[in-house]
């Protein structure tokens, strides 16, 4: 079989071949059927030959089935990779110079259908207070089992979208330099 393989979640792809081991110019034909090892997660499958699997006679060419046994390669699997779960920001993150930083909130594309991931510890950004922006990192994120809702944290690596905490210039209140003395003006200087 050529290079077989698929994502978690996806649908089988259809099983491709080639001959190899025919004497000359033959050319070998017949009705052949791969089938895989069950299972669904991550890792990989053997590949067989289906019981309904025969070469048939190219006599154009000079191939006999009678002189061949039909066989598949060694070593020859099928493999599951793991589904990239892609962690999207639902809005800009922003806060003004002195504010504390807001939830970084969160939600998971490319799942699969019914299954629900969970996770422990919390995404990061770069250290700064200044104006500016910094990158948001992984930090200790990590996913994890929630059996409950099918998900297999194993069947899944993800990806963090590209995002910055935007931290902008704060608002000063005037309000705080008035003095709240009052005085009648009489004409001449007066310092409060």
């Amino acid at each position: 079989p050529n290079d077989v393989s698929k994502k978690y979640g996806d649908d089988d792809p259809v099983f491709d071949y080639t001959f190899e081991g025919a004497v000359g110019d033959e050319i070998p034909v017949g009705n052949i059927s791969l089938e895989r090892e069950s299972g669904e997660n991550v890792g990989n499958y053997a590949l067989s030959l289906s019981s309904t699997s025969s070469l048939s006679n190219h006599t154009q060419s000079g191939f006999y089935a009678r002189n061949y046994t039909l066989q598949i390669a060694q070593d020859s699997f099928f493999e599951i990779e793991k589904r990239e779960l892609v962690l999207t920001f639902t809005k800009q993150l922003s806060k003004k110079v002195g504010e504390s930083d807001p939830v970084l909130e969160f939600e998971f594309d490319n799942k699969v259908a019914g299954e629900e991931p969970s996770y422990t510890g919390s995404l990061a950004r770069e250290s700064g207070e200044s104006v500016g922006h910094y990158l948001i990192t992984a930090g200790n994120f990590c996913l994890i089992d929630n059996l409950s809702a099918n998900f297999l944290a194993s069947n899944y690596c993800f990806r963090l979208e590209e995002g910055y905490l935007y931290i902008t210039t704060g608002t000063l209140d005037a309000s705080s330099f008035v003095s709240s003395k009052s005085s009648t003006y009489n004409g001449q200087m007066q310092y409060v």
